[in-house]
C-alpha cells in the first residue's frame, strides 16, 4: 500500500482531528494527506473538508477508509461513510471512530491464500513460507489481500487465491499474520 497508508489495529478507534481554517486533518497524531486518495479517485484536488456532503468531505472519507482497507472496499463504502460521519463533523473537530468495526458491519473479512514460486522463501515471525505451503491472510477483498501480501512478502510471491489447491502444497496452510 502507499506510503501514507497506516493499518489500524483490530478493535481500535482512530482519533481524528480537523482544523477548518486550512482543511488539515490528523489521525492518531499524524497528519493525513490527500495524495493516495487523489490517486484512487480525484473528488477534490484542493484536499479535505467536512460538515456537508460535497467533494471535500468525499475526499476525506475516501482517505480515511484507505487507511484501513484496499481501494475496492474503500471505493464501495466511502460515500456512505461520508454521509454517516464526515458530513456531521463541524468546524474544528476531534472525534474517535472505529472504522474497522464500521466496515465489519458492511463487508466482512474473508480468507485468501498466497502461494510462492520455486525459489521464494520468506521467514516471518519464526514461520517459513515457501513453495511447499500456502499462506493464509484475512482481507475484505482481493485487492486488499494483494496489498497485504505485497507488504508481508516484500512483493515476492506468486498468486493470491480464494481457494488453495492443497494437493500441491505438502506443508499445507500457515497463517501469515
Amino acid at each position: 500500500m502507499g506510503a501514507e497508508t497506516q493499518k489500524q489495529s483490530k478493535d481500535e478507534t482512530m482519533k481524528i482531528k480537523g482544523e477548518i481554517t486550512d482543511g488539515r486533518v490528523w489521525v492518531d497524531g499524524k497528519e493525513l494527506f490527500a495524495g493516495r486518495s487523489l490517486d484512487v479517485l480525484r473528488h477534490n484536488p484542493d484536499g479535505f473538508m467536512w460538515g456537508y456532503e460535497g467533494s471535500g468531505p468525499a475526499q476525506l472519507a475516501l482517505a480515511l477508509l484507505l487507511l484501513v482497507t484496499g481501494n475496492k472496499t474503500a471505493l464501495e463504502h466511502y460515500q456512505e461513510f461520508k454521509r454517516e460521519f464526515v458530513s456531521k463533523w463541524k468546524d474544528d473537530f476531534e472525534v474517535e471512530v472505529d472504522i474497522i468495526a464500521w466496515l465489519d458491519k458492511r463487508c466482512p473479512v474473508k480468507t485468501f491464500y498466497v502461494t510462492f514460486g520455486q525459489v521464494h522463501v520468506h521467514k516471518i515471525n519464526g514461520k517459513t513460507f515457501d513453495k511447499d505451503c500456502v499462506a493464509r491472510i484475512k482481507a475484505r477483498d482481493m485487492g486488499e489481500a494483494h496489498d497485504m501480501a505485497m507488504a508481508l512478502f516484500n512483493g515476492v510471491f506468486c498468486f493470491v487465491n480464494e481457494e488453495p489447491h492443497l494437493e500441491f502444497y505438502p506443508r499445507g496452510i500457515i497463517d501469515a499474520a
